[in-house]
């Protein structure tokens, strides 16, 4: 994970867990092993934040980044191959898109983050909005009270996710 240049509210991953829950029920997606991460973009954070919420998909000339959140505008901007790949199950995009998710949910005011200029301290990770948004997304896809009884490829198979995250969250939830 590359250093932030920005500090945010200190997050646990208890509070994290907590708050990704309660978004899967508010979303419909409560007991769904395989979450439907485009109705959650598109139709669930319109419930969620109305009118105010904007997603817009771009073509992949228009922006390096594969997404991005802008809370100063409370808009999620996804490159078009990354949401047509996430639609197919493609499971990096899908993290992708739930990070974004992550950051508009946890970070949607964009007073709460504090931009530090010069030399970069040391920001704890619970006090990083990347790793906060990255653990939110491995939330959101994999909860913890549905995959406690899983193995690591039983997280890939049933929760559309890469090994990789399916390991860390299988990991995560027996500390």
């Amino acid at each position: 994970m590359t250093q932030s240049q920005y500090k945010t509210k200190p997050l646990s991953r208890k509070d994290i867990r907590d708050i990704a829950f309660v978004l899967r029920g508010i979303f419909g997606q409560g007991m769904n092993m395989n979450l439907d991460i485009i109705d959650v973009l598109e139709a669930g954070m319109f419930n969620f934040f109305g009118e105010a919420y904007e997603l817009q998909i771009v073509d992949r000339d228009e922006m390096h980044e594969y997404a991005l959140y802008l809370p100063d505008i409370k808009t999620i901007v996804i490159r078009e191959d990354v949401y047509e790949q996430a639609l197919k199950g493609n499971p990096r995009h899908r993290f992708t898109i739930a990070h974004e998710i992550g950051h508009a949910v946890l970070h949607n005011d964009i007073r709460k983050l504090a931009r530090i200029q010069g030399k970069l301290p040391n920001i704890k990770a619970y006090e990083n909005p990347e790793w906060q948004a990255n653990e939110f997304a491995g939330e959101l896809l994999a909860p913890a009270h549905l995959i406690a009884d899983l193995d690591v490829d039983q997280i890939v198979e049933q929760c559309g996710v890469s090994w990789s995250v399916a390991s860390h969250r299988f990991n995560n939830i027996r500390k």
